[in-house]
């Protein structure tokens, strides 16, 4: 079975693959009563979960085996922190000092280990408010992964037909929204992503397109085509 490890990029880490032990973060935001109900988004909790991809597949996703990272009431930070800015201060503190070394002692023999983030799986919302990007999806650049806009999204079905973001191209467009923030519209771009902060972690890939798109999306075009 394939997973992350059978992708090439996986040879762009700056450690030796034996030597790094791979966080997978999940971020996704639920609601404690009735979401549909008079209480909606109340009791609205965003919650930061991880998993380590070392791990053999077969218990990977086991529940004893999936961690929480973060956990806030979600009203409170769309008000006081919309970029995620403190919300993830500590985590992306821990994942710096992970990234130096780790000391584990293993059958009596102590090893040197790294830990670095592989990639943040969300949903499109999550995805994009995390990330920096807009949070609508009808009008203007709504892709994470491509500078498609939406007046041509059901023209173009080729990835060969598209420009794929790229780190160079996020900076470029991040800098002309920090100098004008009317840019945003034009780029589809709001702010920076708190985990640019590891020099590592290339906003552009690291945000994968599986909840809605992938699980969702692709089994509802093989019912309906």
């Amino acid at each position: 079975m394939f997973d992350v490890f059978s992708g090439s990029k996986m040879d762009d880490f700056v450690f030796p693959p034996g030597q790094v032990l791979h966080l997978q973060f999940y971020i996704n935001e639920f609601d404690l009563c009735n979401p549909i109900g008079a209480k909606r988004g109340k009791y609205k909790l965003t919650a930061v979960y991880f998993v380590l991809g070392n791990c053999p597949q077969r218990i990977r996703f086991r529940e004893d085996f999936i961690f929480l990272g973060l956990l806030a009431c979600h009203r409170h930070v769309k008000k006081h922190d919309p970029q995620y800015e403190r919300l993830f201060s500590p985590l992306v503190s821990d994942m710096e000092k992970l990234k130096d070394s780790i000391q584990i002692t293993i059958d009596g023999v102590s090893q040197t280990f790294h830990a670095c983030l592989d990639f943040v799986s969300a949903d499109n919302l999550s995805a994009h408010e995390l990330g920096g990007f807009q949070c609508h999806f009808n009008p203007g650049r709504i892709c994470r992964s491509c500078t498609i806009d939406y007046s041509l999204f059901r023209e173009n079905l080729s990835e060969a037909s598209l420009v794929k973001r790229s780190e160079e191209i996020d900076q470029y467009q991040l800098q002309a929204v920090l100098e004008d923030e009317r840019d945003s519209a034009i780029y589809g771009i709001k702010h920076d992503c708190v985990l640019s902060q590891l020099d590592y972690f290339k906003v552009s890939r690291s945000f994968p397109h599986i909840m809605h798109d992938f699980l969702e999306g692709i089994n509802y075009y093989m019912e309906n085509f």
